[in-house]
């Protein structure tokens, strides 16, 4: 959410158009927040694993994570939408691609624009659940091998 915010808002006047007369400081936030997004995932995956011993079931958690976590941004995206909607109108970002889109309604390209985006976040949660929750259980398994041969001895 943290980078959709700064992504979207970053360039109104709300932000101070942050995006634009920061773009260093902005990068290193948005790589920032996708790589803890991405190591969230894995380590749901991971700790799922080796609390419960299973792959399979570690991997679901991991789509369930996802899932939850598409749905989180889908109703972010559209009560950002709703919420700044006056601010997101004077967007340079958003009045380009407005410019650019052949719709003659802003509202109506901004609200579609959302909802788009929203709805292929809840179909990347779980697409991130599968691959990178399935590395992050992998590891899990080893790790609790590893452990409970240890213990063993």
């Amino acid at each position: 959410m943290g980078e959709i915010l700064f992504g979207n808002l970053g360039d109104t006047p709300l932000l101070a158009a942050f995006r634009t007369s920061h773009l260093h400081g902005y990068g290193t936030m948005v790589w920032g927040f996708v790589s803890g997004a991405v190591a969230l995932t894995a380590l749901a995956g991971l700790v799922a694993a080796y609390q419960i011993g299973k792959f399979r079931k570690a991997v679901f958690i991991s789509v369930c994570s996802g899932s939850v976590s598409g749905v989180i941004v889908l109703g972010g995206l559209m009560s950002m939408e709703v919420v700044f909607h006056n601010a997101l109108r004077q967007s340079p970002s958003v009045l380009s691609e407005f410019a650019t889109s052949g719709q003659t309604d802003l509202s109506l390209f901004m609200y579609g624009d959302a909802l788009v985006a929203g709805i292929a976040h809840v179909l990347i949660g779980p697409a991130l659940g599968i691959t990178v929750g399935a590395v992050g259980a992998t590891i899990g398994m080893l790790v609790r091998r590893v452990r409970y041969a240890s213990t063993a001895v």
